[in-house]
């Protein structure tokens, strides 16, 4: 409505007497004027605050002054800021995906993957499928060249982190304490190496909150590393060893003179003297959730002797009759299930445009590369994470899948052979001594075989054959 219409409308409202007045007239025309100002500011304001009809900006406008714009400054309300190279309906269409996604939540795995395809900048919601428990989503990223590339990305809970424990100059009578801070009970990994003047003769390492012993029947020759891992072969500085490893529990273990040791798995003379647990499959104790403790020793022959009474003497005599237990480097591994976290993997063999250095660029991106995707991907998951969940980046490779085919046929062995000089024939080779040749000839045919015959009524006598 027009200032015009306006005053008119009003003075229609009028009593007859008083729309003949000029003053009157005139006031009102004042006031439809301050009106329509006042509806036209209020249509601006509107259309500020609805993204598909709020002031864009150019391709080429620098991100300052992106933000500066109506359509920035009101997607900056929602911490969304458009980066170099973004166009207007693109910028527009994350706007109304990210307000959505606020509807439905930002703490599931879909809005995770939509908030890091928003970063990518990709043109459509990206494809969401499961393998086990890993979300998957694929997208696709305009080049500046118009190409599409396909991109990636998984999402894990809980995932499995490395973890491990070092203690330098362990010695005997001491306690480790190592704490499993994971989810689930983990398989340690032992390493035990020994001094750089001493040989470590039948080490024993102990858990205390289940009392087992874990002993290697063998020896650590000086400045070696023994590695025991979970009923696999011991290594010693990476070569296998084929010393047995024991796992058992001293609660009714005695001297070797207090009982018959031959007696021990009898029922002659100590029948209840028997082995809580003693395995031979090189097992080793599990590390439950929260703090376990740790002490390292070795075993004089006596003890061992009745830890295993019956064994050979080879390997009984691997121990030392008075033993000697000198300060080791001892060190747990394990992998630990992460708690409260998720994590994040993305290729790491490819740089959105946006985070690319270009030649001539007046203005490059605050972080470029793969750091600067990093900082925004990191910024996108802690917007949408939940409270108290850690989330985590990490860096993944894909490689094309790979198959074993099985398959029996007959054996073949195929050659192939290459001389440095060619080989030529260039003299004949003639027979040295008597031979005998045979040659077989017959005489040239000098008959014809031919026939006459009678064909619609002509005679004819030409079918000869040589």
């Amino acid at each position: 409505m027009t200032p015009a219409q306006r005053t008119r409308r009003m003075l229609e409202l009028l009593p007859l007497f008083l729309q003949r007045g000029g003053n009157i007239r005139l006031i009102l025309e004042v006031l439809g004027q301050g009106f329509g100002e006042m509806e036209g500011g209020v249509t601006r304001l509107m259309r500020s605050r609805w993204h598909t009809l709020a002031q864009g900006f150019s391709e080429r406008d620098t991100p300052m002054r992106k933000a500066e714009s109506e359509l920035g400054r009101l997607a900056a309300l929602y911490g969304l800021y458009a980066s170099r190279d973004e166009r207007d309906d693109a910028f527009r269409h994350h706007l109304a995906a990210l307000v959505g996604l606020h509807r439905v939540g930002l703490t599931t795995a879909p809005a995770l993957l939509q908030l890091v395809a928003m970063v990518y900048l990709a043109e459509q919601t990206p494809e969401i499928s499961w393998e086990g428990q890993v979300a998957v989503g694929r997208f696709e990223v305009r080049e500046p060249d118009g190409s599409r590339r396909a991109v990636r990305v998984e999402l894990a809970d809980n995932p499995l982190s490395p973890a491990s424990a070092r203690f330098t100059g362990a010695k005997p009578g001491q306690r480790f304490v190592i704490s499993n801070a994971g989810l689930d009970t983990a398989m340690p990994e032992l390493l035990l190496t020994a001094p750089a003047d001493q040989d470590v003769a039948v080490p024993i390492l102990t858990q205390h909150e289940t009392g087992l012993n874990v002993i290697f029947v063998g020896v650590v020759p000086r400045k070696a590393t023994l590695t025991l891992r979970h009923q696999r072969v011991p290594l010693i500085d990476g070569t296998p060893s084929q010393a047995p490893v024991i796992l058992a529990s001293p609660t009714r273990f005695v001297a070797q003179g207090t009982l018959n040791t031959e007696s021990r798995f009898g029922e002659r003379g100590a029948p209840r003297a028997r082995f809580s647990v003693f395995d031979e499959q090189r097992s080793l104790p599990a590390m439950p959730p929260g703090e376990s403790r740790w002490s390292y020793d070795t075993l004089d022959r006596a003890t061992l002797q009745s830890y295993v009474p019956g064994w050979s003497a080879e390997l009984i005599n691997r121990a030392l009759t008075v033993k000697s237990s000198p300060p080791v480097e001892l060190a747990l591994r394990w992998t630990e299930v992460a708690a409260a976290t998720f994590v994040l993997r993305i290729p790491a063999d490819y740089v959105p445009p946006r985070y690319r250095l270009k030649e001539g660029d007046t203005e490059a991106p605050p972080v470029p590369g793969l750091p600067g995707l990093v900082r925004d991907l990191a910024r996108a998951l802690e917007y949408g994470r939940a409270a108290g969940v850690r989330p985590r980046i990490e860096f993944a490779l894909t490689l094309p899948p790979e198959a074993l085919v099985l398959a029996e046929s007959t054996a073949r062995i195929e050659t192939n052979q290459s001389f440095s000089e060619a080989l030529e024939v260039k003299d004949p080779i003639r027979a040295v001594g008597q031979a005998v040749e045979f040659k077989e000839t017959l005489p040239e045919m000098k008959e014809r075989l031919s026939w006459s015959g009678t064909f619609n009524a002509t005679r004819f006598n030409t079918s000869v054959f040589k």
